[in-house]
């Protein structure tokens, strides 16, 4: 039962509060024997501490109806206006993002166990991003063969740490297929409200072939969620394609696969952003960039917790018996 905001677990007891009513109706009042009542003053003060004792036994006794029933705020969410953006981040989890960084000029690249990774220089820039933006909301989908979706959009920073982290574990595959991740990330748009900025972050060390069909699924998700494309490309050594140069107009023979997806990119109707790093400060610098340019207004819903008041209304029967025991102890019943 809910009214006003207030619940109850068990509101049939809320019958029983009739039974505060008895301490209120007119009773018998003990008689002193006293031999001239002519020479006693009025009792002002005795009548106040005596209706003073009937509205304390009433409040007693609600009170602990009340407890009884249980009385509660339900579980709820309130609407906040922030700064930020929903972000998801769509992150390349392929074998070739577990290779160590070769910053330029580099002539080759270390094992795999040796230095820092492209993953985890791009997690850990991600990690100070969140860790500085509690606001933002965040989803996490991994892809390599398939989608991995790890975390839907919350703004539980933790989670999105914890999330991120899991990102590292284990080897990546060989194969890196965007395409149905980047769909189902759209979807998860598409199943939330619109509240403000919308963020897809790409991070990926390549390019993946995308057919028409998918091709065309993407340009009409992009332009019907309203979603900003920012692409984090992480450059594999000085023979990876340079995205920093404007694509050719129409395909070239044998052209790579980055540069047939940055031109893909950048023919959507979406806003299209590409930052290339090929070394961590570069990706901390491309992450701090697209955190920076994400300041707009965003509302977002806060989980407002259960709020059970039945131990006040407890503390409060016991506040009520304490003053009225007290109230009885200085009672007189007998001249003598």
């Amino acid at each position: 039962m809910s009214s006003a905001g207030v619940s109850f677990d068990q509101p049939a007891l809320l019958a029983l509060l009739a039974l505060a009513l008895l301490p209120l109706r007119r009773a018998s009042v003990q008689a002193l024997a006293f031999p001239q009542l002519a020479w006693l003053p009025p009792d002002r003060r005795g009548r106040w501490v005596e209706r003073a004792m009937r509205w304390l036994a009433a409040a007693a006794m609600a009170a602990i109806v009340l407890g009884l029933a249980g009385p509660h705020r339900e579980r709820s969410s309130v609407a906040r206006v922030a700064r930020g953006a929903e972000v998801a981040i769509v992150l390349d989890r392929s074998a070739s993002m577990d290779a160590v960084i070769r910053r330029p000029g580099q002539q080759s690249g270390g094992e795999l166990s040796a230095g820092q990774t492209k993953g985890q220089a791009v997690r850990e820039a991600l990690e100070r991003w969140v860790r500085t933006r509690p606001d933002d909301r965040y989803s996490v989908t991994l892809f390599s063969t398939a989608p991995l979706p790890v975390l839907p959009f919350t703004g539980d920073t933790e989670a999105v740490l914890a999330a991120l982290r899991a990102a590292g574990v284990g080897r990546g595959l060989t194969d890196t297929r965007m395409g149905p991740a980047l769909l189902r990330t759209l979807q998860a748009f598409e199943e939330r409200p619109y509240a403000g900025a919308r963020v897809l972050l790409l991070v990926s060390d390549g390019g993946a072939e995308l057919d028409e069909a998918t091709r065309e699924r993407l340009r009409t998700g992009f332009a019907a969620q309203h979603v900003a494309l920012h692409f984090l490309y992480i450059r594999g050594g000085p023979s990876s394609p340079d995205l920093g140069v404007p694509p050719s107009a129409q395909p070239m023979p044998g052209e790579a696969p980055e540069l047939a997806l940055h031109r893909f990119f950048g023919s959507l109707s979406s806003p299209y952003f590409v930052y290339q790093a090929d070394a961590p400060e570069s990706i901390d610098a491309a992450i701090a960039e697209i955190a920076r340019q994400q300041d707009q207004p965003l509302t977002v819903q806060e989980r407002v917790p259960r709020v059970d008041w039945h131990a006040h209304c407890f503390a409060l029967a016991l506040a009520c018996c304490a003053a009225l025991a007290l109230l009885v102890g200085r009672q007189i019943r007998d001249w003598d």
